[in-house]
């Protein structure tokens, strides 16, 4: 009898004991989150970013972007504007599968950031970092594809939360994280990941300088994911990347033809040295050009990818707007002109008549050259 007494007073203070270990456990905080070393977060995150080309028919290459897998059934966001007007969409991935077949599931236009959808399963999705667990001044990384160098990848800071409205004017309603890590052209649709590989945000645009970039938080735009519209893209199934070019020699260069610059191109880039006027002012008039669309010409947002560069400015103290156009491949300058307008918006369309007089020029005569020969 006292046997079995003693031993049932033994079970109840062993049950006793473990209520308490586990009520203590519970009040415990979760241990935290394990940190990759730069090597485990790389390999974790570019098999989750993909490469999106753009082109402008006939399979002539336009824009090279960047993409991040969101759901393993093919969703993957991206910036918008780089879908938006593109004639042609292709989508690579880093196992290297390439899909033409491209979906548009949903868009969210104020923020830049489209959903879209290619016919594959089984991809490797980021895990999503909520925007409240971002911590000013941690550390985070950029995986894309700047100037087409597919899976870049940089290191930066968390600079600040901060609404839209405080570093584009031209945008409202919605916060951006700010970040060092350097992005460039290609960049844009890219993922911004902290230490543990998590998707914070998606890149969306930069500002003046390497260490001023911003994104869109994902937990603001995750939802496109779930979008139904389910609108075929343009097939980009003629789209290959730009091949790197060897550089010139002098000599070659000394032989170059300025009008045969002008002549040949089909891209062009447009840049500003001045607040007081935006390329895209110059880009709308350009397309309002008869000429500029008869002659095939489109305007690119990669250098890399242009055949002409476009650089409008305005001299301190001045009204006058000036704009040089170069051979982007090798920077010869190809002519000059220049406009007095009281704005940038009244500048642009008689410097858009200029330019595509001065390439109507070149074009002409070659023209006259081919007649003086039959």
């Amino acid at each position: 009898m006292t046997t079995k007494k003693t031993a049932s007073v033994r079970h109840l203070c062993a049950s006793l004991a473990l209520l308490v270990l586990a009520h203590a456990t519970a009040g415990q905080a979760a241990p935290p989150p394990t940190e990759l070393s730069s090597e485990e977060l790389i390999a974790r995150v570019t098999p989750s970013v993909a490469v999106v080309l753009t082109g402008v028919g006939a399979g002539r290459l336009s824009g090279v972007a960047s993409a991040v897998i969101v759901r393993s059934d093919g969703v993957l966001l991206t910036a918008y504007h780089v879908i938006k007007d593109a004639r042609e969409v292709q989508v690579r991935l880093k196992t290297g599968e390439i899909y033409d077949r491209v979906e548009l599931l949903a868009v969210d236009e104020r923020r830049d950031v489209a959903a879209i959808r290619i016919p594959a399963a089984n991809l490797p999705a980021l895990a999503i970092a909520p925007l409240d667990a971002a911590r000013l001044g941690e550390p985070l990384s950029v995986v894309s594809n700047p100037s087409g160098l597919t899976w870049s990848a940089s290191t930066g800071v968390l600079s600040a939360v901060r609404p839209v409205e405080e570093v584009a004017q031209t945008h409202s309603g919605y916060r951006v994280l700010q970040f060092t890590a350097p992005v460039s052209p290609g960049s844009s649709g890219g993922a911004v990941v902290d230490s543990q590989g998590r998707v914070l945000g998606i890149v969306v645009f930069s500002a003046k300088g390497q260490a001023l970039n911003f994104a869109v938080p994902i937990d603001a735009v995750f939802g496109l994911a779930s979008g139904s519209e389910h609108t075929a893209l343009p097939s980009g199934g003629d789209l290959q990347p730009q091949q790197p070019e060897r550089p010139l020699s002098s000599a070659s260069l000394a032989r170059e033809i300025p009008a045969n610059s002008l002549r040949q191109a089909r891209t062009v880039f447009i840049s500003s040295r001045t607040v007081w006027f935006t390329t895209a002012t110059l880009e709308k008039e350009l397309m309002k050009q008869q000429n500029f669309r008869d002659w095939g010409l489109t305007v690119v947002r990669d250098p890399q990818l242009a055949d002409l560069h476009l650089e409008v400015d305005r001299p301190l103290w001045t009204y006058t707007f000036t704009v040089a156009v170069q051979d982007a491949r090798t920077s010869m300058l190809l002519g000059t002109d220049q406009v007095i307008a009281a704005s940038g918006d009244l500048a642009a369309p008689t410097l858009a008549e200029k330019i595509v007089k001065m390439i109507g020029t070149a074009r002409s005569t070659e023209t006259a050259t081919v007649a003086k020969k039959d």
